[in-house]
């Protein structure tokens, strides 16, 4: 058994004088679920309704005028003594919870005054167990749900209708950077980049008034001002029919981006040298021409005799050229477009770059060349150039097809010694 007891305020009326054989109090005593009695100053039963008969199982004779020392075992009696002492010494309405067995009770005493100036004292008490194991229950469920939330890698959240954070998860503040102050004065649309934001109300809107959307991607805000892309899905929150609030759960997608993007690089990148593949290239031509970052240059280069070296030393060592070629070819300025358009064709689109640039460009290649064939003397690598510019107007398809033409046009030529050998019209690396 245990209790905890609560006081009210003093009760001063004083109660009708009842005949044990009033029908009508009879009825009401003994329909009522509940225990209900009537104990003189010495704690003996005066009255007893239907309930409380149940509850020892015995008749009315044999209850009245006796104690819960006669009808209850010691400790349950001691219980009830203690409540019904303090219910006399307070003068006042005493309320505890008492467990009997495997049920749990609520008792309600008060005293009450009786003819020829007893006093006596009235008590109420309702079988609470059903109620109390749905609590418990009810807070075994919250708990679990707690912990499962604050296990999860994502955010957990609950919003009241200005956008304030009522509920947050302990990832939330790992993910966002704040602490759990901050969070409660916070407004999720402070978290949402300024571009997202008008965006974000609008389905916050759609959210509450029960409409579904598809819109869920966001960039968001760390407490640092760092940012993140997001997939975040929320139901509203109803109570008495009228929406409250929101809930909803926050996914970082920064790992499935980066992944996204590993493989839009991987599709548009050749699979032997690493670089831009025929695609992608077509790509950037076709973005170019209709942009405004002309004139625009393009270089064409072919490796030379690597059919000749594929029949005389297998395709290792033609593969090995391209490689290598790559390699050289990544000597062109980081915002330049190098690709691996055939076999032993690559091509390289040069933006913004004039003529004369693109020439300067190339040079820096051709050192980048003679360098590579020092370090690799028994196999040196041969490449001849083409270069054409255009400028806005002009299709780059043409500008490709006479850079191409420029490179074949010289690639059987014969390197003029001491001579320059990146001449305008086209470029020839020593074989």
């Amino acid at each position: 058994m245990n209790g905890n007891q609560q006081e009210t305020e003093r009760v001063c009326w004083t109660a009708p004088t009842i005949e044990s054989d009033d029908l009508f109090c009879r009825a009401l005593l003994d329909t009522a679920d509940e225990i209900i009695f009537l104990k003189d100053e010495s704690f003996r039963y005066l009255i007893v309704n239907r309930a409380l008969l149940d509850f020892f199982g015995r008749s009315e004779a044999e209850v009245l005028g006796r104690t819960n020392d006669e009808l209850m075992t010691a400790e349950t009696a001691e219980v009830c003594r203690a409540t019904d002492e303090k219910a006399l010494a307070t003068g006042r309405v005493v309320v505890a919870e008492q467990t009997i067995g495997d049920r749990i009770y609520e008792t309600r005493k008060f005293p009450i005054a009786l003819p020829g100036n007893g006093t006596g004292i009235v008590g109420y008490i309702k079988n609470i167990t059903d109620r109390k194991r749905n609590e418990e229950a009810l807070r075994e469920s919250e708990n679990r749900y707690r912990e499962l939330v604050e296990m999860l890698p994502q955010v957990v959240f609950e919003l009241d209708l200005g956008g304030y954070f009522t509920f947050f998860n302990r990832h939330s503040l790992e993910l966002f950077g704040y602490v759990a102050e901050d969070m409660k004065s916070l407004n999720v649309f402070q978290c949402i980049a300024p571009e997202d934001r008008e965006r974000a109300w609008r389905n916050f809107q759609l959210v509450l008034r029960g409409e579904s959307h598809r819109d869920h991607e966001y960039t968001v805000l760390r407490k640092d001002g760092s940012r993140f892309p997001v997939m975040i899905y929320a139901v509203g929150i109803i109570s008495d029919g009228r929406p409250i609030g929101m809930r909803g759960l926050l996914v970082d997608i920064t790992e499935r981006k980066q992944a996204e993007e590993r493989l839009r690089d991987l599709s548009n990148r050749d699979h032997l040298t690493g670089l831009y593949n025929r695609a992608f290239f077509q790509e950037e031509l076709d973005r170019l021409e209709t942009g405004r970052r002309f004139p625009v240059s393009i270089v064409m280069a072919d490796v030379d005799r690597l059919k000749e070296i594929n029949d005389t030393e297998g395709h290792q060592a033609g593969d090995d050229r391209l490689r290598r070629t790559a390699e050289v070819l990544r000597t062109f300025r980081s915002e330049d477009v190098v690709a691996r358009i055939g076999g032993d064709e690559f091509a390289v689109i040069l933006p913004a770059t004039d003529a004369a640039t693109a020439e300067a460009v190339l040079q820096r290649v051709q050192e980048s060349l003679a360098d590579h064939n020092s370090r690799h003397p028994e196999k040196l690598l041969g490449l001849s150039f083409g270069v054409a510019t255009g400028e806005k107007g002009v299709s780059l398809t043409e500008i490709l097809k006479r850079a191409d033409e420029r490179m074949y046009r010289y690639k059987t030529g014969i390197r003029p010694e001491g001579g320059n050998p990146l001449a305008s019209q086209g470029k020839r690396a020593p074989c």
